[in-house]
């Protein structure tokens, strides 16, 4: 018996124009697609009709950005950015659907609205002073009074930990003081017991610049808590941020710096040290499956070039993989997609910015494209931080 399949596919006539922006939307219930590109492919997958199809199923794919070359649109001039810099971000502040930034600027915390493409207004939300360029000031933005609104964490040397409400989408702040008695240079928040209350974390840099402990503000019913994070003593943390490596439900934490340190949530918001190394010291880090095998490993950045340390699956044993001896970018860096081929990439700055593309054909191999070779940097370094 022979079977004939008919598939019949009706396409929109799309223009393309360089001054305006159209949008393919005649999929009967599948989502358009936005541009303007300059050339497209086509990828079609199973569907029972036309009729029904959605996104995913019938679907009009790009083909022709050029992911080698990039251009700089400069959002506010040095020196008016503090050079010591952590964690600016791009989050929705004012709830309009698109990415604004957060930035500590001079000794105050900034918003800049995304009014328009590459256009961004400065909002003010409060003053933060840091007493010394070492160690740094960090934002972390996190609904951290659950409204709906995302609101900033903050640490300093000078003001502590705490965090500045946003009242009105981004129309005025209320700063809330956590600890101001030691100094802080690393904040971060998640929900770690699983309460449904946001909890923050931060690291107490009363002994040194460069490391402390990590102190916990267990959120409970919107009182804040203060207590050890971890049972580890003698060891110094550094950058401390959440990632679930076991996939048990509960947020862990990771800290990089000499040693780095996986610590696992026992499920009460109490956290072990299952895993660290020290013989190289880290820097830039994010949680990534960077080897697509199902598990959440840790692209970490120093000691000469880009490592991984691969989870076995548990997120207690880790080894440690050299992916490039690349060492222009290993100050900030993070991982994303960025040619969007489904393999996570590498992006990293120091004396340059730039990004490491994992060959689909060969993964875990990278190849280097830089997107700036000097980028102004009032200390002769690079970039010190990406996003």
């Amino acid at each position: 018996m022979k079977y004939l399949l008919i598939f019949a596919f009706c396409l929109p006539l799309i223009v393309f124009g360089s001054n305006f922006i159209v949008q393919q939307s005649d999929w009967m219930g599948g989502d358009g697609v936005f541009g303007p590109v300059t050339e497209w492919g086509t990828k079609f997958y199973r569907s029972d009709s036309v009729t029904t199809a959605t996104a995913g199923n019938v679907a009009l794919v790009a083909t022709a950005w050029d992911y080698t070359k990039w251009e700089r649109h400069i959002i506010v001039l040095s020196p008016d950015v503090h050079y010591t810099l952590q964690g600016f971000m791009a989050v929705d502040i004012d709830k309009d659907l698109d990415k604004d930034l957060i930035a500590y600027v001079g000794d105050s915390v900034f918003w800049f609205e995304n009014v328009a493409s590459f256009v961004y207004v400065k909002h003010a939300v409060g003053y933060a002073p840091c007493a010394s360029i070492e160690p740094v000031a960090t934002l972390y933005p996190a609904d951290v009074d659950t409204d709906g609104d995302i609101d900033i964490l903050v640490a300093t040397n000078s003001i502590g930990a705490g965090w500045f409400e946003n009242i009105g989408c981004g129309a005025s702040w209320l700063w809330h003081v956590l600890d101001n008695s030691i100094g802080y240079h690393r904040i971060c928040a998640a929900d770690v017991d699983n309460d449904k209350d946001i909890d923050i974390i931060a690291v107490d840099n009363s002994r040194s610049n460069y490391w402390g402990e990590i102190i916990l503000f267990r959120n409970i019913g919107g009182t804040f808590s203060m207590e050890i994070a971890t049972s580890v003593s003698g060891i110094g943390f550094w950058r401390v941020y959440p990632a679930d490596f076991n996939g048990d439900g509960f947020v862990d934490l990771y800290s990089v710096n000499l040693p780095t340190s996986i610590l696992l949530n026992d499920g009460t918001g109490h956290f072990f040290n299952v895993y660290y190394q020290s013989s190289r010291i880290f820097d830039g880090a994010w949680p990534s499956d960077i080897d697509r095998d199902g598990d959440l490993d840790l692209v970490v950045a120093g000691s000469g070039g880009f490592w991984a340390l691969l989870n076995d699956g548990s997120g207690h044993s880790f080894s440690v993989v050299l992916l490039s001896p690349n060492s222009n970018m290993i100050d900030g860096s993070m991982t994303a997609d960025i040619d969007m081929d489904g393999f996570p990439d590498i992006v990293g700055s120091y004396v340059a910015v730039g990004w490491l593309r994992q060959n689909p054909l060969m993964p875990m191999t990278f190849t280097t494209y830089t997107i700036d070779h000097s980028p102004p940097y009032s200390i002769g370094r690079g970039s010190h931080w990406i996003y």
